[in-house]
């Protein structure tokens, strides 16, 4: 009960995690077993813990959006406004159109439309190269063409001679998609415990269906990532702008399909790996299955079984130092006896011994006798401490 009371005391404090299939002080106590460390180190979390969120997104994203959330009629209005002014060469009001049509590009809360957005960044591009900031347009049309391209077919998205001639910046358009075609690959994984059935994931506009533990190649850079989830009151989307990077990949999880998730079918597997660093445990981290134990560093390896010692043997081993003990103590208490009685009989002369020298050997002989008396005393200490530190045997 005590090492109960000292492990509820001390979890929140832990600083190993330890995921698990067990119950809490089951899991402890079995990754202590293994040398995971003393359990005040420990902390037991089951996977949904490993979660901030309560709802199916991005694990370890933030939503980007910092303004009202907005609709997708309301997008398409602001976009058409923004291509009146276009149209007009009006291009600083064009340009404050365009960003805001772009900040609520950022709070949508219903699925985007891939081509209407390609368009919007195209013009955005086109705007930029009239204004003279070669940056944004650089980025605009890089983002036209995440939008416009088609993964499927390996279309790349065409130059829209009815918005403008490609004198509007087709050369700087032409070099995004040959930046776009030659960048680096970074990966989307699903998690474990995503139901398919019930949950979509669109990037850059487009439907990408997937099975639970797929990884998806995507380039690196930005990307537009809506996760849309089935709930009581109908379908709810969540969306996310992101930066993608090769050497961490993106993972899509739901907290509801983590709750009664068993770690045994995923220990060990890329997918789960990817769970555990997206929501920001890059240190070591222990799982405990109901049959295994392994530990995530930089890779999977699974912990030996500690070696169980002979209950026999080890009482054998008990009994055999608390004899030694036993002895030992015995043997400095009789040691100790007799230098004591040998130092009396010798500390101090004789009265009919009154030359020097056998005085001088009377005091040789006490400090002998004394040194004999501090060796059995030292040899009781060694005894109890061997009696005091050895278990009784059972």
């Amino acid at each position: 009960m005590l090492k109960i009371l000292i492990l509820s005391a001390t979890w929140a404090r832990g600083d190993t995690p330890v995921l698990h299939d067990r119950a809490p002080s089951e899991a402890v106590s079995r990754a202590e077993a293994y040398g995971a460390g003393p359990s005040w180190d420990l902390d037991p979390l089951r996977p949904e813990q490993l979660l901030s969120a309560t709802q199916a997104g991005l694990v370890g994203v933030e939503p980007t959006c910092r303004r009202a959330v907005a609709t997708g009629p309301q997008l398409a209005k602001s976009i058409e406004l923004a291509s009146l002014l276009f149209q007009r060469r009006a291009w600083d009001r064009a340009d404050d159109q365009l960003r805001q049509a772009r900040s609520e590009l950022s709070c949508l809360v219903d699925e985007v439309d891939a081509a209407q957005i390609a368009q919007l960044h195209l013009m955005s591009g086109i705007v930029a190269h009239e204004r003279a900031d070669p940056v944004a347009a650089a980025t605009a049309f890089d983002r036209a063409h995440r939008f416009g391209s088609d993964p499927t077919t390996d279309g790349s998205l065409p130059w829209n001679g009815r918005l403008a001639s490609p004198s509007h910046g087709g050369d700087e358009f032409a070099a995004a998609a040959e930046r776009l075609a030659a960048a680096a690959s970074g990966t989307l994984r699903i998690a474990p415990g995503v139901d398919s059935g019930r949950l979509d994931v669109r990037i850059d506009g487009r439907s990408v269906p997937l099975a639970a533990s797929d990884a998806l190649p995507l380039p690196v850079g930005y990307h537009h990532i809506q996760v849309v989830s089935g709930g009581p009151r109908g379908r709810v989307v969540r969306t996310f702008e992101v930066d993608l990077r090769a050497d961490r990949p993106i993972v899509v999880a739901d907290p509801r399909g983590l709750t009664d998730l068993r770690l045994a079918p995923h220990v060990g597997t890329p997918a789960m790996a990817d769970l555990i660093r997206a929501a920001g445990f890059n240190g070591q981290t222990w799982v405990v299955t109901d049959t295994e134990v392994w530990t995530l560093d930089k890779t999977w390896a699974q912990v030996p079984r500690p070696v169980q010692a002979d209950p026999l043997a080890i009482r054998d081993q008990a009994m055999r130092r608390r004899a030694v003990g036993i002895t030992t103590l015995l043997s400095g208490a009789l040691v100790t006896s007799i230098g004591a009685w040998g130092r009396a009989t010798n500390v101090a002369a004789k009265p009919w011994e009154q030359r020097a020298t056998q005085v001088e050997f009377r005091q040789t002989q006490a400090r002998v006798w004394g040194a004999v008396a501090l060796t059995g005393l030292g040899g009781m200490a060694a005894g109890t401490t061997l009696l005091v530190v050895t278990p009784r045997p059972q």
